[in-house]
C-alpha cells in the first residue's frame, strides 16, 4: 500500500437531541486549522466544496489557525487563497470564525505580535463571514459565544507560543457568560486547553467546540483501522504528545455540557506539496458536522 493513495478527508457526524429546545433540525459544519500558506495547494478548497455542498449545512464555523502565520497577509497567493475558501464558504452557508494563535501571531517570533485584527476584520467583511471576537451569534434555536483567544492566552512568560489557561479562565469569570435557558448555548473558540482550568465557567453552555488538533493523511484501508483503535492522533500533535488519543472528536463533560474537538485540515494529501503533505501521518484531515434534532424525532 502507497503513501501516495490517502483518503483525503473524513466527515464526522455527531447528532445532538437536547430536550425542548429545538423545534427544527439543524445541521452545522465545522472545519478549521487549515495553516493556509504558500506551500498550500489550490486544489484544497475543491476537496472541501465538495463534502460541504453534500452536508447542505444551514451554518459553517470556522475554528481558527485559518492562516499558518499573520504574515500571509503580506502574501498575495495567500491572501487569494484566504478570500477563496471565505467566499466558498459564505456563499453555501451563513459562516462564523473565531481566530487561532497563529492567525496574529507569529509561530517563529511569538513575542513579535502583529496588528493584523484590523485586517482580519476587512477581509471576514468583504467575504461576508462573521468574526467572532467575545460577541454572540443567534439564529433559531441555536445562541453561539465566539470566545477570542488574544495574545494574553497564547504567549508564556518565557516567550514561548504555548496555551495559557490559567489567564483565559481569568477572562471567562470576567466576561460572567450568561445562558438562555429556551436555546442551545454553545461556546465556540481555537483550542480545548481553557478547558483544563475553567470547565466550572463553562458549564451552563449545551455544547463546546474547539479545533487545535491537526489533520494529517492515512492510507485508503489503514483509515479504518486506525479509528477502531483510537490512534488518530496523528505522529505528533500541538501538545507535542506522541499519538494522543484525548485530542480529538466527542466527550461528555458533564450530563448538561457535551464537547466536540474538530480534528482539522492541516497536511492532508491536497493541503500541502510534497513531500510536506506526508508529515502528519495516521490522521485524516477532518469536517465536523453537527445535527441538531428535536428530542422526539
Amino acid at each position: 500500500m502507497s503513501l501516495k493513495e490517502t483518503a483525503i478527508y473524513k466527515v464526522q457526524r455527531y447528532f445532538i437531541r437536547p430536550e425542548a429546545k429545538i423545534k427544527d433540525k439543524i445541521s452545522v459544519a465545522i472545519l478549521g486549522d487549515l495553516h493556509i500558506s504558500p506551500i498550500v495547494s489550490e486544489k484544497q478548497n475543491y476537496e472541501i466544496y465538495k463534502r460541504l455542498v453534500k452536508i447542505e449545512p444551514e451554518l459553517i464555523i470556522l475554528q481558527g489557525d485559518i492562516l499558518d502565520s499573520p504574515t500571509e497577509f503580506f502574501d498575495e497567493s495567500s491572501v487569494k487563497k484566504l478570500k477563496d475558501t471565505l467566499n466558498m464558504c459564505s456563499r453555501i452557508a451563513p459562516t462564523l470564525m473565531v481566530l487561532g494563535g497563529h492567525d496574529f501571531i507569529i509561530p517563529t517570533e511569538p513575542a513579535a505580535t502583529m496588528d493584523v485584527i484590523p485586517l482580519w476584520e476587512e477581509v471576514c467583511k468583504e467575504c461576508k463571514v462573521e468574526l467572532l471576537m467575545d460577541e454572540w451569534y443567534e439564529t433559531k434555536d441555536l445562541r453561539i459565544f465566539g470566545f477570542f483567544q488574544d495574545k494574553d492566552f497564547c504567549i508564556q512568560a518565557n516567550g514561548e507560543l504555548r496555551d495559557n489557561p490559567e489567564v483565559m479562565e481569568k477572562k471567562l469569570a470576567e466576561l460572567k457568560l450568561d445562558p438562555d435557558t429556551d436555546k442551545i448555548n454553545w461556546f465556540v473558540s481555537h483550542s480545548p486547553a481553557l478547558t483544563r482550568k475553567a470547565k466550572h465557567h463553562l458549564a451552563h453552555f449545551d455544547l463546546l467546540t474547539f479545533g487545535h488538533t491537526h489533520g494529517g493523511c492515512v492510507p485508503i484501508g489503514l483509515d479504518a483501522v486506525m479509528d477502531k483503535l483510537n490512534l488518530h492522533g496523528g505522529l505528533v500533535s500541538p501538545d507535542k504528545k506522541p499519538f494522543p488519543k484525548a485530542v480529538r472528536g466527542a466527550k461528555q463533560i458533564s450530563d448538561e455540557t457535551s464537547m466536540i474537538i474538530n480534528s482539522g485540515l492541516i497536511a492532508t494529501h491536497y493541503s500541502a506539496k510534497k513531500p510536506l503533505q506526508y508529515l502528519n501521518t495516521l490522521k485524516r484531515g477532518e469536517i465536523t458536522e453537527i445535527v441538531f434534532e428535536p428530542a422526539e424525532l
